[in-house]
Parts: C-alpha cells; sequence; structure tokens
C-alpha cells in the first residue's frame, strides 16, 4: 500500500497494524482506528525508549497489551514492541514471548 493513511479505505479490516516511526501513539490510533478490524484488532508500534507519557495520553477505548524489550544486534539503543488492544479484549497471546524476541 503506498498511500496516506487518512486517505486510505480497508475492506476488510485488519487484524494488525504495525507503525515504525509514524508519529505519536496518539496520532496513530487516531488516524488508524477506522481501519482497524473489532473486537480482535491490534496496534504494533516500534518505539526507542519506552513510551510512558505516550501511554497515558491514550484514550479511554485503548489499552496496552504488552510491552516487549526487543534486541537489535549492532545496535546500541533501547528498542520497544508496543502492542495496544481495544478496551475489554483480551491479551493477544496467553502466555509471554521468548527471551530471543
Amino acid at each position: 500500500m503506498q498511500s496516506r493513511v487518512e486517505d486510505y479505505s480497508a475492506n476488510p479490516l485488519f487484524d494488525g497494524i504495525i507503525s515504525r516511526a509514524f508519529s505519536s501513539l496518539q496520532d496513530m490510533v487516531a488516524r488508524c482506528y477506522p481501519l482497524l478490524a473489532r473486537p480482535q484488532g491490534r496496534f504494533y508500534a516500534l518505539k526507542g525508549v519506552s513510551p510512558d507519557e505516550e501511554l497515558s495520553l491514550l484514550p479511554e477505548k485503548i489499552k496496552l497489551d504488552r510491552i516487549t524489550e526487543l534486541y537489535v544486534p549492532g545496535l546500541h539503543a533501547q528498542r520497544h514492541l508496543i502492542v495496544l488492544k481495544l478496551a475489554g479484549t483480551a491479551d493477544i497471546l496467553p502466555f509471554s514471548p521468548p527471551d530471543f524476541i
């Protein structure tokens, strides 16, 4: 897909929306929410440091599912995978991810 997210119409809706260097979590959720399948859809955001302030500013209908610290070989900086879900839905995985992720 090569399109601005605001101009894209998904049919069917996406089970997962992945973002890297998009902008804030709030912007990602606001712009991509119309494309997310409900109730099972998840947002996946790749971030550097854990975005605690951004997480605190999310709308009530969006909840943190999990944060996974990532190891990138050759990179000496923090990287995290942030998984967001709709409030009231179950965790995406019933177990913790393996240590190598």
